[in-house]
């Protein structure tokens, strides 16, 4: 008898796997790193590999996508961390 009820457990342990074994989840990860990878590169790919048309509309979309994708990037990147 312990100093806790029992009626909860029945007197049996719970055992949890402590993680998947296929590594899906580690393969989803690493997806999302190379997706935030290729966003940010392709956002500073798009300032240096330009042409030479400084139009204030052509500078406008590429303010947008560079800001849309330096974002999107950042975030799939550091969501793709390994939880605690």
């Amino acid at each position: 008898m312990s100093a806790t009820s029992d009626f909860l457990t029945n007197g049996q342990l719970y055992t949890a796997p402590a993680g998947t074994l296929d590594g899906t989840r580690m393969i989803l990860r690493l997806l999302q790193r190379v997706t935030g990878v290729s966003l940010v590169v392709a956002a500073s790919g798009l300032w240096l590999a330009s042409d030479l048309d400084w139009g204030s509309d052509i500078m406008l979309m590429k303010m947008g996508l560079s800001v849309a994708s330096l974002m999107a990037g950042f975030l799939l990147i550091f969501s793709g961390a390994k939880p605690a």
